[in-house]
């Protein structure tokens, strides 16, 4: 019988269908992975066999493996066309060396496959994808007849040294699969006794956590060599684990059983909708259904390799500055207040806020200040700010406290000021994968600093008081390092993300004393990059051979901001300030002010 583990087929059909459009698609493997490549040879005819072969190549599947969702077009090498670039060279019952557990075959083996692939005149090219799904068979194999280390040794040593030719034939990224606990599939169910399955299932789990272990090593090592390829992971062994813990959910009825009993040739329903209710199709291998959740899988592994992870720091970078700009923002509004009074008393005040904006923004304030009159005006306020990130798959909330000083010196018309604020904060919450259910939990500290210094002028006409200013905010962020949790494969770390830069912008300021106690206003501004916020945000799949992955931080982009309000007396002492601002980043705010002197 032909065989192969779970995981194979489990790691190909997902790596092909995410990810960036690929130059080229090479695949060497088991029966997990091939489209038919054994079945057209002498003596392994399935005609009239329930397996999908709607083109006379027979999969181990009732329909098309991962890896023709992944890459359509896709062929076995037994039918693909001379010059072809995406070509599946795996073969049932492939081991890491040359035989074939499938039956006295040769020619199939991993390093004959690879043979195949030179024979061709192929070569890789950049963007090209390799993927290698192998080594199941070889446990399978010497399952109760060899010390099954001895086994894992070879399967390492097998694999590194195809690496190798690969390499030297021009493969730039492999994929490797690990192998999953392929005992647990149905066809090892009677293996051992009843009363022995549970004390079977965890040797057996140990051995193969041990592969794992040390063939993620020698990856690491490898793909650490100058001049090698990047060599990545594929952690097939934690999406069976998912499969199986979330079956219900994912809509299998049956994880226990195939559909298909291969010796009596009985079918659990001709339906193909009820065979898909069944994880495994065989004794071995997956229903589409299945298929079609490893492809999930391997769309979000080849995704994160090209950077798509990376939005989450990037969204707490945006955060961490925008906030700080908004910030400095709030700040202006009391600078074009305190500016535009002719004759502001003397003396202290406390003010308290509260606002609420885009991403679900929320802010509670507190604010201490003092007048010497004519002269000098000085705030100090504190504030906690609480949100969510925005363009983050999953839900990160943040929240954080701010403190900002700042002053403003009267000249005659001429205003100037300066503020300085800090934000630190915490970020915790989930990124959600592809694959349903299956996410990753993440906390990571926020830090934003700024210092602004401005100018403006203050002019009458009667009622109304116009004031163009103009300001100079040097913005500082910092993310700290952390490291996604959970146990999908997926999981990422990144290193500390720190940026800086300055920014200009210029605005108008318009108040309208409309009566002794209503002062409406509002604010056009227009802020710009100068210089600075250069930087990259390195990360890396935990647990893994592949190299880091590297993206440049997205750098702030002029934007528009209109603030509009109104200033309510509310007696001689006391004022209420109702604000609100949208900006063309399409952020919106609100926010509402109690200030009393004394």
């Amino acid at each position: 019988m032909p065989a192969s583990s779970l995981p194979a087929a489990a790691g190909l059909l997902s790596l092909f269908l995410a990810g960036p459009a690929l130059a080229g698609s090479f695949v060497f493997g088991d029966s997990s992975v091939e489209q038919g490549n054994l079945y057209v040879l002498p003596g392994f005819d399935r005609t009239g066999s329930p397996y999908y072969a709607p083109d006379g190549f027979s999969r181990e599947s009732n329909g098309p493996v991962w890896i023709e969702h992944l890459v359509p077009g896709i062929a076995p090498s037994a039918g693909a066309a001379a010059g072809s670039r995406e070509v599946n060279f795996a073969f049932s019952g492939a081991t890491s060396g040359d035989d074939n557990i499938a039956g006295p075959v040769t020619g199939t083996g991993f390093g004959a496959q690879i043979d195949a692939f030179a024979g061709r005149g192929l070569r890789g090219r950049p963007g090209d994808l390799f993927v290698v799904a192998i080594g199941t068979n070889d446990f399978i194999r010497d399952l109760g007849s060899r010390d099954l280390t001895e086994t894992s040794a070879e399967v390492i040593g097998n694999i590194g040294a195809g690496l190798d030719r690969l390499a030297d034939l021009g493969a730039r990224r492999i994929l490797v699969e690990d192998v999953p606990d392929f005992h647990l599939a149905p066809a090892f169910a009677g293996l051992v006794p009843p009363e022995d399955q549970e004390r079977f299932n965890a040797i057996m789990h140990g051995v193969l956590d041990r592969h794992r272990t040390d063939q993620l090593a020698a990856l690491r090592d490898q793909s650490a060599r100058p001049g090698a390829p990047d060599i990545v992971t594929v952690r097939v062994s934690r999406l069976f684990d998912h499969v199986l813990a979330h079956a219900a959910a994912l809509g299998f009825t049956n994880v226990t059983d195939g559909c298909y009993d291969e010796a009596s040739g009985s079918l659990c329903s001709t339906d193909r909708a009820v065979q898909n209710t069944y994880l495994f199709f065989d004794g071995l291998h997956l229903t589409e259904a299945g298929q079609r959740l490893q492809a999930d899988y391997y769309r979000a592994l080849l995704g994160q390799l090209a950077g798509t992870a990376h939005a989450l720091p990037q969204s707490m970078t945006s955060f961490a500055r925008t906030a700080g700009d908004q910030i400095a923002a709030r700040a202006r509004d009391e600078r074009f207040a305190a500016w535009a009074d002719p004759a502001p008393a003397p003396g202290f005040s406390v003010s308290a806020d509260g606002g609420a904006g885009t991403d679900d923004a929320g802010l509670a304030a507190l604010g201490l200040g003092w007048s010497d009159g004519p002269g000098w005006t000085v705030r100090l306020d504190i504030a906690r700010h609480d949100g969510r990130l925005a363009d983050s798959p999953g839900s990160s909330d943040v929240g954080g406290w701010s403190v900002v000083a700042s002053g403003e010196r009267r000249l005659g018309r001429f205003r100037l000021g300066a503020s300085l604020g800090t934000l630190t904060g915490r970020a915790k919450g989930f990124r959600t994968m592809p694959v349903a259910l299956m996410r990753a939990d993440h906390k990571a500290d926020i830090d934003s600093r700024f210092a602004e210094i401005s100018a403006g002028y203050v002019v009458t006409a009667g009622a109304l008081t116009l004031q163009p200013a103009a300001w100079l905010r040097w913005s500082d962020s910092r993310i700290g390092a952390f490291t996604e949790h959970g146990r999908t494969g997926l999981e990422m770390a990144f290193d500390e993300v720190s940026t800086s830069g300055l920014l200009g912008g210029a605005g108008l300021n318009l108040r309208y004393v409309a009566t002794g106690w209503l002062t409406p206003w509002a604010s056009l501004a227009w802020e710009d990059r100068l210089s600075g916020f250069d930087g990259d945000i390195r990360g890396r799949l935990v647990d893994n051979s592949a190299r880091d992955i590297t993206r440049p931080l997205a750098r702030p982009e002029g934007t528009g901001e209109l603030r509009a309000g109104v200033d309510i007396g509310l007696g001689p002492n006391a004022t209420l300030r109702l604000a609100a601002g949208a900006t063309t980043d399409q952020d919106q705010s609100a926010y509402a002010r109690v200030a009393w002197r004394f």
